[in-house]
């Protein structure tokens, strides 16, 4: 059954989009169940919008409990600490999932990660801390978010290699990190392809190779496991630990 969705149910969803802080996002995605037709077709849908405001509402439950303790913030572990961000639906919850076994929040719409979720991977006998983070974009990315970043030892951005906008989406990252003091201070910085399986993203790779000739890239698929026996080791060599 088709969900035959609503125009207030398209605004409430960009009005997510736009969003930055987690009140505003709680109260975008609580527009979006009042305004979701109710009927089977949207079932599922339903679920994942309650899913996701119950999420909220525990973390700014748990952040009101601890005062003015920062969400944001994540206590470092393990030999290095690496901030992975990336836009919505690039694939960086998948990988940080594959890499650490955390538990992250892996779906098919945007902005499903909240607050910053850590996991850790191991190189040899060496543990690395990766942290995934809420997606990030020109125009949504909260300061004490990128204060965290910032205390990071390195950083890994995730783009799609498989979409037409991937060139874009990385100048879009680069150019964040750029503006929030992240990167230019000559912190390391790996970027990852993700969706390497599928169609176009092989040739959308040469070109963003070839585009950014002094970055380091990595190329991964989460579906077939290409790059994952790389990955940690470049991530290890990137961070210069002794």
């Amino acid at each position: 059954m088709p969900a035959n969705l609503t125009p207030q149910y398209m605004e409430a969803e960009e009005a997510l989009q736009r969003a930055i802080t987690p009140e505003e996002k709680l109260d975008a995605l609580e527009e979006m169940l009042r305004a979701i037709p109710k009927h089977k077709g949207t079932e599922k849908m339903q679920a994942d919008i309650k899913r996701r405001i119950a999420r909220l509402r525990e973390a700014s439950e748990a952040a009101r409990k601890k005062g003015k303790a920062d969400p944001y913030r994540v206590e470092r572990e393990g030999a290095g600490q690496v901030f992975v961000v990336g836009p919505p639906n690039s694939g960086k919850s998948a990988l940080v999932g594959a890499l650490t076994k955390a538990k992250v929040v892996v779906a098919a719409y945007p902005f499903a990660t909240a607050w910053p979720v850590p996991g850790m991977m191991k190189h040899e006998d060496i543990l690395i801390q990766l942290v995934d983070t809420p997606p990030a974009t020109g125009g949504n990315c909260p300061p004490a978010l990128a204060a965290s970043v910032r205390g990071g030892d390195a950083v890994i951005i995730v783009v799609d290699a498989s979409i037409d906008s991937c060139l874009d989406d990385l100048q879009d990252q680069l150019d964040l990190l750029e503006d929030r003091r992240v990167i230019s201070d000559g912190r390391p910085c790996m970027v990852v392809l993700s969706k390497t399986d599928l169609p176009g993203a092989a040739g959308n790779a040469e070109i963003l190779i070839e585009a950014y000739p002094e970055a380091r890239f990595a190329l991964v698929s989460v579906q077939s496991g290409a790059g994952f026996q790389e990955l940690p080791g470049a991530v290890f060599e990137m961070l210069g630990i002794i």
